[in-house]
């Protein structure tokens, strides 16, 4: 990876849409922007910015993302996600992401991408996406 430069910003803005909305195995919880969906936007923004820094045979995974979902924003409005560059190593970028509606913060926290070497990523995945797996089952949970 090349060397990023340091409080570097790359910006984005996403118009919520229907398909935003909190919901799980189809059932919606409330007609407002998802966590799950501010979460995508944030590792979108934050890999605007690794990118350009990869060489010819990398590429980048996600390795962590922690957020605050401060406040709600209803379909069809806009939310601007802004990602700064707050550190890196050789393998992994952390870019600080703050998501704004208007003036006002709706969610913040980091994104930390990792560097792979994208021809052994894709021969490990390929070994461990198997049929040898389970699916997952939902549960009940009682007590």
């Amino acid at each position: 990876m090349r060397e990023p430069v340091l409080d570097a910003r790359m910006s984005l803005t996403h118009t919520v849409a229907p398909d935003d909305v909190a919901a799980f195995s189809g059932e919606v919880v409330h007609e407002l922007y998802g966590t799950a969906c501010v979460v995508r936007e944030m590792e979108h923004v934050a890999r605007l910015h690794i990118l350009p820094l990869l060489e010819t045979g990398e590429g980048s995974v996600g390795r962590e993302v922690v957020i605050r979902h401060r406040a709600p924003v209803a379909v069809g409005e806009e939310v601007e996600f802004t990602a700064t560059v707050s550190s890196w190593t050789r393998r992994t970028l952390t870019t600080d992401v703050v998501a704004r509606h208007g003036d006002r913060v709706i969610a913040e926290g980091h994104v930390v991408q990792g560097v792979v070497d994208a021809d052994a990523f894709a021969r490990n995945y390929a070994r461990s996406n198997s049929n040898d797996h389970p699916a997952t089952e939902v549960n009940s949970v009682t007590g």
